[in-house]
């Protein structure tokens, strides 16, 4: 069968050999086009990739001066740990030693407090018969893990005519000043810590308590000796009953 000069085999055979070279070129376009679509794509990448490693070298320097700072403060706060741990156990040992006397105050002042000697003689509280008593000398004690001496002074306390606590004035018998020192070692050095407690007699402590009268006179001020007294004029006895004054009245 012939149609236009062609019969229908060499039209199919038209037909279909152009088809495929129709889809031929199309493919070649499709896979011509198709690298430069991709060619893009590795640069943006890399150009994301670059962004991204300079914000991690940011954080990392960031990180780095906050944690330099952090390790700064730390350390300066050990530090001053540190330094304060000795000086806390003073003061530990010192409130200690204080408040030892003020219970031997409370307990007898004119035997415990009244009768000591005056600075610069060093005292220290130790246990005795399941009691405390005052013993002089300087006493050590371990704290932590420091060693610390420890001891205290005692001076009389002067009053002006107000009544306040004054460097010279009128002496109250029943009012001592207490500086309590602690000391410990560091180095070559000696650092103490110091500080003053005023302890009053209480109420119930009386200024004097006398056993004996018959020692004679000489007593003045401040009773002290158990034995001892101003004077006598005639008609008081002191000696018929120990620890007793007898009026004799005519």
């Amino acid at each position: 069968m012939r149609t236009d000069g062609l019969n229908f085999s060499q039209k199919a055979s038209a037909r279909f050999a152009i088809a495929p070279a129709r889809r031929a070129s199309q493919g070649r376009l499709r896979v011509a086009n198709a690298p430069a679509r991709f060619a893009i794509a590795p640069a943006r990448r890399a150009s994301q990739g670059g962004q991204s490693l300079l914000e991690l070298m940011v954080a990392i320097a960031i990180s780095a001066l906050l944690i330099g700072g952090a390790a700064t403060t730390i350390a300066l706060a050990l530090r001053v740990d540190s330094v304060n741990k000795p000086v806390q156990g003073a003061l530990f040992a010192a409130q200690g030693l204080v408040d030892n006397m003020a219970v031997l105050a409370e307990a007898d002042w004119r035997g415990n407090i009244g009768a000591l000697s005056p600075a610069p003689t060093a005292y220290y509280v130790s246990s005795s018969g399941g009691g405390l008593v005052i013993t002089p000398g300087i006493e050590t004690l371990t704290v932590g893990a420091v060693q610390y001496t420890r001891y205290f002074t005692v001076q009389d306390v002067t009053r002006d005519g107000s009544g306040a606590i004054a460097a010279s004035g009128t002496l109250d018998p029943s009012t001592k000043k207490i500086t309590v020192t602690a000391q410990w070692q560091e180095g070559a050095s000696t650092p103490q810590f110091s500080f003053v407690k005023y302890i009053t007699r209480s109420a119930r402590n009386t200024s004097s308590a006398q056993a004996d009268w018959s020692g004679g006179s000489g007593q003045s001020g401040t009773f002290a000796a158990s034995d001892k007294y101003d004077t006598a004029g005639a008609g008081v006895d002191t000696t018929s009953q120990p620890g007793t004054i007898k009026l004799q009245l005519p």
